[in-house]
């Protein structure tokens, strides 16, 4: 998938996606996120609350993003796994409001008003969802 195809896709697909995260001692953490956007081909926005989520993203900047569509078996399943580096978290501004503003309109205002914080990740790669071509040994 190309990156503007990943784009497409990431701001088509209407069904939420996982965030995986790390503190800075090891924890992990997995969260269904809704609020996600690519606003172009290098960079994912994510609207968080004052989750875990966001406190891991405070003190380790790397996670990962998986989006997917179900398909008629697991195998068709359609998606990607986005690696990302966090460059900026911001709690006002333009970006910030426009994606309440859309979370509002597709998810109720109760989902908008759940968004405190706006996460500025730059995609550092991209691996299919589903990779069988290797095997770890």
């Amino acid at each position: 998938m190309t990156r503007t195809e990943l784009m497409a896709f990431v701001n088509e697909t209407a069904g939420p996606g996982i965030l995986s995260t790390g503190d800075g001692a090891g924890s992990v953490n997995a969260a269904v996120i809704g609020a996600v956007r690519m606003i172009d081909e290098d960079t994912l926005v994510i609207g968080l609350g004052e989750n875990r989520s966001l406190g891991y993203l405070r003190q380790n900047p790397r996670a990962v993003y998986l989006v997917s569509r179900p398909g008629a078996s697991v195998l068709s399943w359609q998606g990607a796994r986005i690696y990302l580096r966090v460059t900026g978290i911001e709690t006002d501004g333009a970006q910030l409001e426009r994606l309440v503003q859309e979370v509002t309109q597709t998810a109720g205002r109760g989902a908008g008003r759940a968004i405190k914080s706006l996460v500025i990740g730059k995609i550092t790669s991209v691996r299919p969802l589903l990779d069988l071509t290797k095997q770890i040994p």
